[in-house]
C-alpha cells in the first residue's frame, strides 16, 4: 500500500481541525478507525474521512453523545441519520437566528447611542416610501394576559418565518383613537421587514407624507406626544389617516430614566378636505 496516498495522524488532525488525542480516542472507542496501520504501528488516514470527522463535530456541537453518533455511523441507517441531521439543523438554525437577532440588537443599540442627541425634538413632516410589516392583531376583549400572549405569538411567528432580523417590534393604534395611548386601545403589534412578502399577516404602509415625532418621555406619557402631533397638524392644515406606528429608539438598554426614553411616532397624513 502506497503510504504517500494517506495522511499521518498529525496531518489528518490538522486537516480536520482536531487534536491527535481526539483521533486516538475515536479509534479507541471504535467511532472512527484509521484507514490502516503501518508496520511501525502508526495510523494512516484517507483524507476523505475528514467529512466523517466534520459530521461528528456537528453532531457533538448540537448535543449528540459519542455513543449516539457511533450508532448512527456504524449501523448505516440513512433514514435515521437523515432525520437526525434535520433535527440538528433546526437547532443550528434557531441558534443562528438568535445570534443574528442579538447582533442586530447590539448594532441598533450602538446606533441609538450615536444618534441620541441628533433626533429632532419637534414634530415634522416628511415623505416616506412604501414599507412592509408583519402584524398580529390584539384581541378585542382586552386583558393583560391576552396582550402579552399576542406579543409572544408575534415574536414566535416572526422567528419561525425568519422575519424581524432587521427591525424590532413596535405597536400601532388607529389614528382616530388619538391622543389616547391606553394599552387596551392598541390595534396590533408589528415588525417591519425589508421587502414585500406573500403572507396573510403582511401590512403595507403606502408611500406618502407622514408626520414624524421623536418623543422624549415615558411610555405612560405618550398621550402628551400624540396631542402635540394633533396640535401641530391642525396648525399646518393636515389630518391623520390610518394608524400611528410607534417603536422604541432609546429604551431601558440606554438609560435607566424612563423620562429619557425616545419613541418614534409616525402617522400618514393628508391635507384637510
Amino acid at each position: 500500500m502506497d503510504k504517500k496516498q494517506y495522511l499521518t495522524t498529525s496531518e489528518f488532525a490538522k486537516l480536520c481541525g482536531v487534536t491527535k488525542h481526539t483521533l486516538f480516542y475515536y479509534d479507541e472507542i471504535g467511532l472512527l478507525k484509521p484507514s490502516f496501520l503501518g508496520e511501525n504501528g502508526y495510523r494512516y488516514y484517507d483524507w476523505r474521512l475528514s467529512s466523517t470527522v466534520d459530521l461528528i463535530s456537528v453532531l457533538k456541537d448540537t448535543g449528540s453523545s459519542l455513543k449516539e453518533i457511533k450508532t448512527y455511523i456504524k449501523e448505516g441507517n440513512l433514514e435515521d441519520l437523515k432525520q437526525l441531521l434535520k433535527d440538528k439543523k433546526r437547532i443550528i438554525d434557531k441558534k443562528v437566528k438568535s445570534l443574528t437577532h442579538l447582533t442586530k440588537l447590539i448594532d441598533n443599540t450602538i446606533i441609538g447611542i450615536d444618534n441620541e442627541k441628533k433626533y429632532p425634538r419637534d414634530p415634522f413632516i416628511e415623505f416616506r416610501d412604501e414599507s412592509y410589516y408583519i402584524i398580529e392583531k390584539f384581541p378585542k376583549d382586552f386583558t393583560i394576559k391576552g396582550y402579552s400572549e399576542t406579543i409572544s405569538n408575534h415574536i414566535m411567528y416572526c422567528d419561525d418565518n425568519y422575519y424581524g432580523n432587521d427591525f424590532f417590534i413596535g405597536f400601532s393604534i388607529s389614528a382616530d383613537k388619538l391622543p389616547s395611548s391606553e394599552l387596551e386601545l392598541y390595534d396590533f403589534v408589528h415588525t417591519r421587514i425589508s421587502s414585500k412578502v406573500k403572507d396573510e399577516k403582511l401590512f403595507i404602509r403606502e408611500k406618502g407624507y407622514y408626520v414624524v415625532y421623536y418623543y422624549e418621555g415615558s411610555y405612560e406619557s405618550l398621550h402628551i406626544a400624540n396631542q402635540r402631533i394633533i396640535d401641530y397638524l391642525n396648525e399646518e392644515g393636515y389630518e391623520m389617516i390610518g394608524y400611528s406606528f410607534e417603536h422604541e429608539i432609546v429604551n431601558f438598554l440606554l438609560t435607566s430614566n424612563p423620562d429619557k426614553y425616545i419613541t418614534e411616532i409616525s402617522i400618514q397624513i393628508r391635507k384637510n378636505m
